[in-house]
């Protein structure tokens, strides 16, 4: 059996495995940013849609926050 030199046990395997293990953190960290990103703008989306939506509803129904306040 061949025998690998103690310098590539030591030193280049170990330095290999943690540039392979960085790399999987960042893309696994990049994509769940990305997600988290996508979603927070899509919240705000919706939201912001929901809102004109309430309020040209009130509007056009003649029920603004002024006419709910008790005389």
């Amino acid at each position: 059996m061949n025998r690998l030199p103690w310098w590539l046990t030591w030193l280049v395997l170990p330095a290999v495995v943690l540039v392979v293990a960085g790399w999987v953190v960042v893309q696994v960290l990049q994509a769940l940013l990305g997600l988290a990103f996508y979603l927070i703008v899509g919240a705000l989306a919706v939201g912001g849609a929901w809102m004109l939506y309430t309020k040209s509803r009130q509007r056009l129904t003649g029920r603004g926050s002024r006419s709910s306040l008790p005389h």
